[in-house]
């Protein structure tokens, strides 16, 4: 087995495990395929190669590895990553038309959120701590903060 050969089993341990880190974090199996890889490539060194080539072969892979490191423990490095937009906006305004003592009807069971149908649409609703079974008469009780308060209408 070559140098060559060597260095490129070494290099794709190392990108496995920066695979593992940046695109697919949690698995672990990809991250330990890598280490077992940076591993073998070390231990093949010794086995393949003279002492001192195999000791400058690990010298160079912990340091490579160390560098890699602390380059990824740097605060500017992650900066490319991160997002950077925010949602300014706001979901419409869903009670715009609703006003207090309009009916409906409960299309799901309300315990104490649930959806009910108020002028031909679907709002969900609040039943103040109320339990309605779906097609349930309700009332607009009132309206806070877009949110539609409602009672049983029976």
């Amino acid at each position: 087995m070559t140098l060559t050969s060597l260095v490129l089993i070494l290099l794709l341990g190392l990108l496995l495990i920066a695979v593992e880190i940046v695109l697919i974090p949690g698995s672990t199996v990809v991250g330990v395929v890598g280490a077992l890889l940076s591993v073998l490539s070390i231990g093949l060194a010794f086995y393949y190669l003279e002492s001192l080539q195999a000791w400058l072969f690990t010298g160079s892979a912990v340091g490579i590895s160390g560098g890699l490191g602390i380059l990824g423990l740097r605060s500017k490095t992650w900066n490319r990553f991160e997002v950077k937009s925010a949602i300014g906006s706001k979901a419409p305004s869903q009670s715009g038309q609703i006003l207090a003592g309009m009916t409906g009807i409960t299309t799901t069971r309300c315990n104490p959120i649930g959806q009910a149908e108020i002028l031909n649409q679907l709002h969900e609703v609040y039943a103040n701590g109320d339990y309605l079974e779906s097609g349930t008469p309700i009332l607009v009780e009132r309206i806070e903060n877009q949110y539609i308060y409602i009672k049983s209408n029976s």
